[in-house]
């Protein structure tokens, strides 16, 4: 029976108080009542959105730094490439999940509350908050959730410090390969209050991946503990407590449609996302180690087993919540031949539908999570994986600091 650990939430307190010096963001973990809060107070977010707009301004001068690359005006080393390939993914990612967070702060704060408050009024045995664990068995995805935010944090100051020292942030790579060398005395000094930003903004960068996987995760489990509940209780399909039982998994439904507007999006960006880096990841991890000096280097490899297991964590949960609501309603179909009112059982059990988590922009739903989701992902990993090893060529390259 899937079950939300103590170790589980405690992921998400973790995940405040790593990420306490940050100002204010649309929805905040509040650790106290054990559950999310929107912030919609334009005064409130006043320095939240000063760092997105920082964030924005970063990934604006690395598209600048491609434009004039492409139209050759710059000229840009491999290893610079790939850097700001990297950065830039990771904050368009963050400033487009942030953004559809802003959009749907009510939503998405209600939908995971909602289903909080529902897994513990429909289990039969008290599991959320519970530290009961069978004896010996490791919380795996207690350890994963509450590690990755750790890793996050590190990251945070490795990462913006070590680019910075190394010249690879947007703005050194700016004045360095775009300004002429005779202007170039000025921007030095006047880039320098926007690199100390950008470590803000690279913290907030880390806020939103940890958050994303912590909630999401969290949020899935949630529901797999509700669904694994009504399979144990499906007995009651041929009794008269039939129209309770039913109301149970339609509110299941009901808190995915309130989540929808959030969760379409930003699985889909969560995919998209982490397609990307992982080849980049993989990439620099196997081709550039003789490029890239230390410690900066080994943000990657690490980062590389982290997106793999951040997948390997998140999207079988999503799978299973389509799998195992389809064979609940197998199960029920098998209960309706004893069942006390056939006809009023049957027509009610064909109004429900198999929950489903989509992927789709702007209401146009691409798939959903379903068994050979993840295999085509894996697929698709290694495939571009091994021709971008197969097709460039490194041997050749060397940092100049």
């Amino acid at each position: 029976m899937a079950t939300v650990t103590s170790l589980m939430w405690r992921s998400l307190n973790t995940f405040s108080r790593g990420f306490a010096l940050l100002p204010p963001c649309p929805m905040e973990w509040d650790i106290s009542k054990n559950r999310f809060i929107p912030y919609t107070n334009p005064k409130s977010l006043f320095f939240w959105k000063v760092l997105m707009l920082c964030l924005f301004l970063s990934n604006i001068v690395y598209v600048i730094l491609f434009l004039a690359a492409i139209l050759g005006t710059a000229t840009m080393t491999l290893v610079e490439v790939m850097i700001s390939c990297l950065f830039l993914s990771i904050g368009v990612f963050a400033n487009l999940v942030e953004i559809v967070i802003f959009m749907h702060v009510g939503n998405t704060a209600q939908a995971f509350n909602c289903v909080a408050i529902l897994e513990k009024q429909i289990i039969e045995f008290p599991t959320s908050c519970s530290t009961s664990q069978k004896a010996g068995k490791i919380d795996m995805v207690g350890l994963v959730l509450n590690s990755i935010t750790f890793v996050f944090v590190i990251h945070t100051i490795i990462v913006p410090i070590c680019g910075i020292y190394i010249g690879l942030d947007p703005y050194s790579l700016f004045v360095a390969r775009v300004v002429p060398l005779h202007w170039q005395t000025v921007p030095k000094y006047g880039i320098i209050p926007l690199k100390i930003i950008l470590i803000g903004s690279w913290y907030l960068v880390a806020r939103v991946l940890a958050m994303t996987m912590c909630s999401c995760t969290l949020a899935a489990y949630l529901t797999l503990s509700c669904i694994a509940s009504l399979c144990a209780k499906s007995g009651l399909i041929e009794t008269y407590q039939i129209s309770p039982y039913l109301v149970e998994y339609s509110s299941c439904e009901l808190i995915l449609s309130i989540a929808y507007p959030f969760l379409a999006p930003a699985v889909a960006l969560c995919l998209l996302n982490g397609f990307v880096l992982s080849i980049l990841y993989n990439f620099i991890s196997l081709k550039m180690h003789h490029m890239i000096p230390m410690p900066f280097f080994a943000v990657f490899p690490t980062l590389a087993v982290a997106s793999i297991t951040i997948i390997q964590t998140m999207v079988p949960i999503a799978i299973s919540i389509h799998t195992d609501t389809t064979e609940l309603r197998d199960i029920w179909k098998r209960f309706v031949a004893s069942s006390q009112n056939k006809r009023h059982v049957v027509r009610q059990i064909r109004a429900k539908r198999s929950i489903r988590v989509y992927v789709g922009v702007a209401d146009h739903n691409f798939f959903i999570f379903c068994k050979s989701l993840l295999p085509t992902y894996y697929e698709a990993t290694v495939y571009y994986t091994i021709t971008a090893l197969m097709s460039i060529d490194t041997s050749g390259v060397q940092i100049t600091l």
